[in-house]
């Protein structure tokens, strides 16, 4: 039998498409929802610059990803 060490509360991401429009260690990304600071995934293999379309991945938590598009 396992044991629930601690319940989380339930995250919800989405997705959506931005434009860099400032890099630096959190670039930040213009989407049809905002500006967000963003950390740039792991998984992203090329660096995005200003003026990219990137896949944004933002949740309800505050927590923001981008991978290069």
């Amino acid at each position: 039998m396992q044991k629930v060490l601690k319940i989380k509360e339930n995250i919800n991401p989405y997705l959506e498409y931005g434009t860099v429009i400032e890099e630096g260690e959190n670039h930040v990304v213009e989407t049809r929802s905002g500006s967000f600071a963003t950390t740039v995934a792991a998984s992203c293999v090329v660096r995005p610059g200003k003026n990219d379309t990137v896949l944004v991945s933002l949740a309800d938590d505050g927590m923001c990803y981008l991978k290069f598009a």
